[in-house]
């Protein structure tokens, strides 16, 4: 069964058109299962899945937000790799190649004043405004046809949501789970998408590990990325895991966020970007 949280009256229209869109998501769901990838082995999940996105590119640039260690931009084998973190925890000086920015990504997307890149990979802090935010900023830096990458958009629990994230770990910890997985509400990104218009594509991709989303434009024109109102976004913000995700007993996603294996996105994406490579 899937529990329904959010309770209060919808009045206005944009409301009315949310909880229409959180029932179509409840009543058509995916288990989860992760799937084994039949993509290369080496590196991680998204340096595989873009440098095999990428196979036929001679060149082509890469803008990774938010790099932790840095094991995904090191694996990645674009000619052009630019990092974007405030406290980048490198394991090992960054290979020559990358150009590594520590400030914020508001910063630096505020600085930026030429270069687009092929591929945009948003893995910065787990916030869904900062998550939209740093979307909408990219969809202005990216190539015609290139492709922006959402890292963490399906949380594990109903904790994973949580945020900040001291407070999803101790919440859990009370409820006697031991995982350390923390995801934000950067699912909230995925209703986002379901408002976009048609000449946009995205999906989730069901990785192993960890699923993530995927946005393009068909026709490269970047320039109709919606300007969503501050009262479409806050309603987003209202939404509870709860509502659109089942977590007992297994772990559902919403077919309506459109689910591909990693083999099938790679096909799409290829696809689209070979067009015009």
């Amino acid at each position: 069964m899937i529990h329904r949280v959010i309770r209060s009256p919808f009045t206005s229209e944009v409301n009315l058109r949310l909880r229409r869109l959180i029932d179509s998501f409840n009543l058509n769901l995916h288990r989860f299962v992760p799937l084994k990838s039949t993509l290369n082995a080496e590196g991680t999940e998204v340096s595989r899945f873009v440098n095999t996105v990428a196979n036929n590119i001679r060149q082509y640039s890469y803008l990774e937000v938010g790099v932790h260690r840095g094991k995904t931009i090191e694996a990645i084998r674009a000619n052009n790799r630019v990092a974007v973190d405030p406290k980048p925890l490198y394991l090992r000086r960054p290979s020559q190649g990358i150009s590594t920015f520590k400030c914020t990504s508001d910063f630096y997307f505020e600085n930026l004043q030429d270069g687009l890149f092929d591929f945009i990979y948003l893995d910065g802090l787990h916030h869904f405004r900062q998550t939209w935010k740093d979307l909408e900023n990219a969809t202005r830096a990216i190539s015609e046809f290139g492709v922006i990458l959402i890292d963490d958009v399906i949380p594990v629990d109903r904790f994973s949501a949580v945020i900040p994230q001291r407070s999803a770990l101790t919440l859990r910890k009370k409820a006697g789970g031991k995982s350390g997985a923390w995801h934000g509400d950067v699912f909230k990104v995925l209703l986002m998408f379901s408002k976009l218009p048609d000449n946009f594509c995205f999906g989730t991709i069901l990785f192993k590990q960890n699923p993530r989303a995927f946005l393009f434009a068909r026709d490269g024109n970047w320039c109709t990325f919606p300007n969503f109102s501050l009262e479409e976004i806050s309603e987003i913000d209202k939404v509870r895991v709860e509502s659109v995700f089942g977590f007992n007993p297994e772990r559902l996603i919403p077919r309506e966020f459109n689910l591909f294996t990693p083999t099938e996105a790679q096909l799409l994406l290829s696809s689209h970007i070979n067009a015009v490579s």
